[in-house]
């Protein structure tokens, strides 16, 4: 999994414009044809790669698709990191029968009133694209054991 951070995004995690604390993030699924861009800074720029609709995932902005991360935060004084880590999230019942769609990574992001004003937190890439068609779409998204979904050096 391929994981950076949107930079706007990144600047209000660390300058407290976002409360990591108390925000609540959800993750938006990617089709495979959207191409990360550090600039992007709200929901808006994604949301025309986001998943069609399908019977698991229902998508767009307060859609049900997206669904709430657990997301978590430490430090790991051995490697010298603030690592960040999310949980992984299942869909179920995701393939009507009709999906073409795959799946190339998903959006960590924190909404507001539309996706005009929700931001762009961090990207999480797949090692390979998913196919949509199946009943249970899974993210395995790497623990704080494991390092971490996303961190910072010091």
């Amino acid at each position: 999994m391929t994981t950076r951070f949107f930079g706007p995004g990144l600047k209000k995690l660390v300058s407290a414009a976002i409360n990591a604390g108390t925000a609540t993030f959800k993750l938006v699924l990617l089709d495979d044809a959207y191409t990360f861009d550090p600039d992007h800074e709200f929901v808006s720029s994604v949301a025309s790669n986001e998943l069609a609709d399908t019977s698991g995932y229902a998508g767009g902005f307060a859609g049900a698709g997206r669904k709430t991360a657990t997301v978590t935060f430490d430090y790991d004084a051995t490697n010298n990191r603030v690592r960040m880590a999310v949980a992984d999230l299942s869909w179920t019942s995701f393939d009507d029968g009709t999906s073409t769609d795959t799946c190339g990574g998903a959006a960590l992001i924190v909404e507001n009133t539309n996706d005009s004003d929700s931001h762009l937190i961090a990207f999480l890439g797949l090692a390979a694209n998913k196919a949509c068609n199946v009943d249970v779409f899974s993210l395995d998204i790497p623990t704080l054991a494991e390092g971490g979904t996303l961190y910072l050096a010091v």
